[in-house]
């Protein structure tokens, strides 16, 4: 029996499946965790350090964030990276911190002098808006192969007077990245339809790897390698069943391997290896309320499109489930793009 379908029974099911995790979670926690978001992101602005040291056993302590967004992944010349940068504040109250994005923040961004890519805009603020409340969006632009810092500072702890922010200390962060010369592109996408019990219906997985480079092997001629981010989504994300509700929620961006050979002189024997994805399960009962994960297994993707680039489907691409195997069709384009 699929995870799924254990929602059907009611808040007992727990207990009979070997990857839940039977922690009750009291409602009241929410709540508190709320209020803590709503004081911790809600106040836009700089904070003075004399209100810092407003209670005698508060601590405050501010750290920036800097991440590059759908994952890992070979970056070619003329692709654009998007990264978030989140201004974090940690407030110690009796040795309890309680974290949150901090909203208001001016963020600058720089590169170094390589010529390898660009960053833009040179300066923005976190905002409560976006998918990420208390962070702001930067953008590299990929110029040429080589390996640079993307450098980002922020100042917290200031004065203000008459609008102007006087002292305060700079927090720092920054991502490298590195830029291939790349010779391939690749897109892959699944779809797999997992069946469910009535009262839930059947579940649709998709994975989504776009434009993932390849790039000249240096083992020996006629060999590319890459990686790409694959990204998922679950439908539908809810489902009801008695007093309880499932929401299923994919887990990051994960990673896939792409391997290249020459085959028959016109074709390529593309292997491409996709990492495990762990699904989260919230189950929403009357009276308490659980998480427990799962995991799929794509099996390796292997295609043979030709050398200069196109479409291949290949059949029967098994994702491992829980509940067994589930089969589907996998579409795969080869896009050739050295010299464009």
């Amino acid at each position: 029996m699929h995870p799924h379908d254990q929602i059907a029974k009611g808040r007992h099911f727990v207990t009979g499946i070997r990857m839940a995790t039977a922690r009750p979670t009291p409602r009241r926690r929410w709540v508190v965790a709320a209020l803590a978001l709503a004081l911790a992101v809600g106040s836009a602005g700089q904070l003075p350090r004399t209100q810092a040291a407003a209670a005698a056993n508060t601590s405050i302590d501010f750290w920036l964030e800097a991440e590059q967004l759908g994952g890992k992944h070979t970056i070619c010349v003329g692709d654009k990276v998007s990264i978030r940068v989140s201004l974090w504040r940690d407030i110690g109250v009796d040795l309890e911190p309680v974290s949150a994005r901090w909203a208001g923040a001016n963020v600058e961004a720089s590169v170094d002098g390589s010529g390898v890519g660009t960053i833009s805009p040179a300066k923005a603020t976190t905002t409560l808006e976006g998918d990420v409340a208390g962070s702001t969006v930067f953008t590299f632009s990929a110029k040429a192969p080589g390996t640079t810092i993307v450098r980002f500072q922020a100042k917290v702890n200031q004065l203000w007077l008459l609008g102007l922010g006087l002292g305060g200390d700079t927090i720092r962060g920054s991502v490298p990245l590195t830029v291939e010369d790349c010779v391939y592109k690749v897109t892959t996408i699944s779809r797999w339809v997992v069946p469910m019990a009535p009262e839930i219906g059947d579940l649709t997985y998709v994975a989504l790897m776009t434009d993932a480079g390849m790039t000249a092997a240096t083992d020996f001629p006629a060999h590319w390698t890459g990686a790409g981010s694959v990204t998922w989504t679950i439908s539908p994300a809810t489902a009801p069943a008695g007093d309880c509700t499932g929401t299923f929620t994919p887990g990051s961006p994960t990673a896939a391997k792409l391997d290249a050979l020459v085959a028959e002189k016109v074709k390529l024997d593309l292997d491409v290896s996709y990492d495990d994805m762990v699904v989260a399960d919230f189950v929403d009962c009357i009276e308490a309320s659980w998480t427990f994960h799962w995991k799929m297994s794509p099996e390796p993707g292997r295609f043979r499109p030709s050398i200069v680039g196109g479409a291949v489907t290949m059949h029967d691409h098994y994702l491992e489930t829980p509940g067994g195997p589930i089969p589907c069709e996998t579409t795969c384009w080869v896009k050739w793009v050295r010299g464009q």
